[in-house]
């Protein structure tokens, strides 16, 4: 693999190829669906476990790297930022699914969830608002430039 490749899957690269990816299962799964709802519902599914992943890749970056140095978990130890926004914006779609689903079948949804579950919804998608914010390096750089890592 030449320079450019490795490059390639480095950054802001991978957002974008999570945002492509996100597209293409959004539109298979609205497509293949029988009615809306079970469409949107497919795509509630598929992104709660993108998210999951995506999630699980940026936090256990830094243990995986000291616990097991190897090529894959420098890798993903350099680029834990841009799988946290990767995390945040597949958690978006996520939400706008179940937005979506609240919209066209409410007393479905309503029967599905209760108001603790609004309520740490709602809490969490907060969280992950600032989280996404504060994972912009120029905020970061904005808020100390001190507390940047040292290794890029």
């Amino acid at each position: 693999m030449d320079n450019r490749s490795k490059e390639a899957w480095e950054g802001w690269s991978i957002v974008g190829a999570v945002a492509v990816a996100l597209t293409l299962v959004v539109t298979m799964q609205a497509m293949m669906a029988g009615a809306p709802v079970e469409g949107i519902r497919g795509i509630i599914r598929a992104t709660s476990g993108s998210s999951f992943a995506l999630f699980a890749l940026a936090f256990t970056a830094a243990a995986a790297c000291y616990f097991w140095p190897n090529a894959w978990t420098r890798w993903q130890r350099r680029n834990r930022r841009y799988l946290g926004v990767s995390f945040a914006l597949s958690h978006f779609v996520h939400m706008l699914a179940i937005v979506a689903l609240g919209r066209i079948a409410p007393e479905r949804l309503a029967a599905e969830t209760n108001v603790v579950t609004w309520i740490f919804s709602g809490l969490a998608a907060l969280a992950l608002l600032i989280l996404a914010l504060r994972l912009s390096r120029a905020r970061v750089r904005q808020a100390n430039p001190a507390s940047l890592p040292r290794n890029r």
